[in-house]
């Protein structure tokens, strides 16, 4: 997911998502469980939220960081992201942004 954010990639992150939250993908890795859907939101969690080794950057932080809009929509569009987490550095995703401030809050004013 990282990688899919930091190259601007929001059909990779929305592919990657759609396979995740899918009950047949997972009953394929798993088998059929009850636990489908503690499963599939533990995994969501991880890979909308999992924080890198360098920074502790999240996915959403990355997006933010490079500007990437159309991948800070994709993954702000799941319940699960942390809009909120912090980065090595005490940072937001928000304080992280790349662009001009007030350019991008018009943009992204969906990011509370």
């Amino acid at each position: 997911m990282h990688v899919a954010a930091r190259f601007n990639q929001p059909e990779i992150v929305h592919f990657i998502m759609e396979c995740v939250t899918s009950s047949e993908f997972i009953n394929s890795l798993y088998g059929m469980e009850q636990s489908y859907l503690s499963r599939s939101e533990i995994i969501t969690d991880l890979y909308l939220n999992t924080p890198d080794k360098a920074a502790n950057d999240t996915p959403l932080h990355i997006a933010s960081k490079f500007g990437h809009v159309d991948v800070v929509k994709e993954l702000v569009s799941y319940d699960k992201c942390i809009l909120t987490s912090l980065n090595k550095y005490d940072q937001t995703p928000k304080d992280v942004s790349f662009i001009d401030k007030l350019h991008f809050y018009s943009k992204l004013k969906y990011i509370k």
